[in-house]
């Protein structure tokens, strides 16, 4: 625990374990001080499956009880903290195995992810959080070329989102969080800065709303800015402060740090092999260094991630404000072999 402490910098944590048999759930829950190693509190707890939502409350009011902490008289507790927004125990489920999926971003799984969340989608019409995400992965489609250079794919995304936002803008932080990333591929720089203040000022401890506050920086010529949402997005979530360093790495690149950026991207490399966009960011680092040879073997990377890659589609997924900028890598993406 001790060590747990150090390496995500908190002072307490909160294990446990959940088995489910038939419609039955079986909790059981221990929180522990994390500098001292001293058990502050611990329950289990026998629930009917349908009444997890409640458990998870209780849960959540326990250890608030225990650590006196004082939270905002309107915060709905558990609700707001683990982003559920649906009252459907199986949709809930759906939609946490389709954020599983889309988080390794290669090809077959963000498909698998779409399927999830158009399940949770029907068991639940107004789950707001699964339209957010179901938006994203057509997003990611477009994105990262999988499906070719279809147009209608950014559009669908973006229709999603403000779907989301129709149903319940108060919780559609993710939904907004989605618009500020997708909207400088429209050249919509200021209404994207807008869309990610909604998303931080709705879910102020949601990592995935700095982290594409992050990317919306770097395109818009703030690479400075990008680097303190990623720090923030680390701090909130340091479990899972590698897949934030992307952003970290491009802004390097935007601030002519090509040297540094190179092994932020091959640390990154170990965790998310799929993501096209990082070894788009690493051949553009080796090529404005005129390391030749390292950056056409990234060029086989991208290649080998996204087949139907095209240089002509890729311009209008880099989509940094500095159109200048931008064009210099897209030369240096060519000087890599990339067509």
């Amino acid at each position: 625990m001790q060590d747990i402490s150090r390496e995500l910098g908190v002072a307490y944590v909160l294990e446990g374990s959940v088995r489910k048999a038939d419609n039955q759930v079986r909790i059981t829950a221990q929180l522990v001080d994390a500098t001292t190693g001293d058990h502050l509190w611990a329950a289990h707890y026998d629930r009917p499956l349908k009444k997890i939502f409640s458990l998870q409350d209780e849960i959540v009011r326990s250890i608030v009880t225990t650590l006196k902490l004082q939270l905002p008289l309107d915060m709905q507790l558990s609700r707001d903290l683990v982003a559920q927004h649906t009252d459907n125990p199986e949709a809930y489920d759906d939609y946490l195995r389709g954020v599983e999926y889309v988080t390794s971003y290669s090809a077959e799984e963000i498909l698998k992810a779409r399927q999830m969340f158009e399940k949770a989608i029907q068991l639940d019409p107004a789950y707001t959080d699964a339209y957010g995400f179901l938006g994203y992965t057509y997003w990611w489609n477009w994105y990262s070329q999988y499906g070719g250079d279809d147009p209608s794919l950014l559009d669908r995304a973006i229709s999603l989102e403000q779907q989301a936002i129709a149903l319940d803008d108060a919780h559609a932080y993710i939904a907004h969080a989605n618009l500020c990333r997708f909207y400088p591929f429209k050249r919509q720089y200021d209404q994207a800065v807008t869309e990610c203040q909604r998303a931080i000022e709705l879910g102020p401890s949601c990592p995935h709303c700095y982290f594409s506050a992050a990317e919306t920086s770097n395109r818009s010529g703030k690479p400075r800015e990008a680097i303190g949402f990623v720090e923030k997005a680390e701090r909130l979530d340091p479990r899972n402060r590698g897949l934030f360093e992307l952003d970290r790495g491009a802004a390097y690149i935007l601030m002519g740090r090509y040297a540094e950026a190179i092994p932020i991207f091959k640390a990154y490399f170990v965790s998310y092999p799929h993501v096209m966009w990082a070894h788009v960011w690493q051949a553009v680092a080796y090529s404005e260094l005129g390391r030749e040879q390292e950056a056409r073997a990234e060029a086989v990377e991208i290649m080998r991630i996204s087949p139907g890659f095209s240089l002509k589609a890729e311009k209008e997924r880099m989509a940094l404000q500095d159109q200048t900028l931008e064009e210099r890598y897209i030369n240096d993406l060519r000087k890599a072999g990339l067509k």
